[in-house]
C-alpha cells in the first residue's frame, strides 16, 4: 500500500502525471455532461431540439471569447512579471468602451422593443382608445 501511495506521489509530481490528471478532469467533465443531455432529453421531450442548438450556439460563440481571454491574461501576465506598473491599463480602457457599446446597443433595442409595444397599446405610457 505504501509503495502505491509514493508512485501515485511520484506521478503527480510528473510532467506525464499532471497530463492524467488533466485527462481524468475532461473525461469526467465529458461523462457528467452525457448524463444532463440524456436526463434533459427525456425531461424536456419536443423541446430539447430548441435547447441543444441554443447551447450548441453559445459553445461555438464562446470559443473566441475564450481565445481573446486567454491572449489578455498571457500579455497582462508577461507585462505584471516584467515590472511594468500599468499593465492593464488598456484592458481597462477597453473594457469601459465595451461597457459603453453594449449599454448603447441595448438601450437602442429595448427602445425599439417598447415603441412596438406603444404601437399595439400594450405599453402602460400608450393611449387607450
Amino acid at each position: 500500500m505504501r509503495i502505491l501511495a509514493q508512485l501515485l506521489r511520484a506521478m503527480a509530481a510528473s510532467d506525464t502525471g499532471r497530463a492524467a490528471g488533466l485527462a481524468s478532469a475532461v473525461i469526467a467533465s465529458n461523462v457528467i455532461a452525457l448524463v444532463f443531455t440524456i436526463v434533459f432529453a427525456r425531461a424536456l421531450d419536443t423541446g430539447y431540439g430548441s435547447l441543444a442548438a441554443l447551447l450548441s450556439a453559445f459553445i461555438i460563440l464562446m470559443v473566441p471569447g475564450s481565445a481573446l481571454q486567454i491572449a489578455v491574461a498571457r500579455e497582462v501576465s508577461h507585462a505584471v512579471a516584467a515590472g511594468d506598473q500599468a499593465a492593464a491599463a488598456g484592458v481597462r480602457r477597453w473594457l469601459g468602451r465595451l461597457i459603453f457599446a453594449t449599454a448603447l446597443a441595448g438601450g437602442a433595442r429595448n427602445r425599439g422593443q417598447a415603441r412596438g409595444l406603444r404601437d399595439r397599446g400594450q405599453h402602460p405610457g400608450a393611449l387607450r382608445r
